[in-house]
């Protein structure tokens, strides 16, 4: 939380100040602001994880965008399939990245990830609506029912999505 709050603050920084952000940049100086108190906390998976992955599908897109121009240009056949590809390569580069981290901690990994990310992706924008159509009831009392169906559509997609969490 801390890593995203570091980078938002940077972009917004560069906002105000009028300067078109940098991801990279934002992420690394949020990593060094990480640091500062603590300089082991670079050694530390709870800090190498976090950053890597987010440094793999900041990179991403650079590897999308050649891609997705040539996709743009051919029509026809096998448009999902290039999509699909299209979308799994965010979440390859950001295992592969962090590869690397798992192997020197000797932690698992796991060969569903990927396709596990691409069946929760579409997931999570439903979820994060639910949970504010859950809400509306707190502020106006008339709404009960909808708060009531956000409930059970947001508990059964998190279900969902701990069953592909699992994977």
């Amino acid at each position: 939380i801390l890593r995203s709050g570091f980078m938002w603050g940077m972009i917004f920084l560069g906002d105000m100040v009028g300067r078109k952000a940098h991801p990279p940049t934002s992420l690394a100086l949020a990593v060094c602001l990480m640091t500062l108190h603590n300089p082991w906390a670079a050694a530390d998976v709870g800090l190498l994880l976090p950053a890597s992955a987010p440094l793999g599908m900041l990179l991403s897109g650079q590897v999308v965008r050649a891609p997705k121009q040539r996709f743009a240009k051919t029509a026809g056949r096998f448009r999902l399939g290039k999509r699909l590809v299209l979308a799994a390569v965010p979440s390859a580069c950001a295992t592969s990245f962090t590869l690397p981290v798992l192997v020197a901690f000797q932690m698992g990994v796991s060969l569903l990830g990927i396709p596990a990310n691409l069946i929760a992706l579409p997931l999570v924008p439903a979820i994060v609506v639910s949970g504010f159509v859950m809400s509306l009831p707190l502020h106006v009392s008339i709404l009960n029912w909808l708060g009531t169906t956000g409930a059970l559509i947001g508990g059964v997609l998190l279900r969902v999505l701990e069953v592909v969490g699992r994977m």
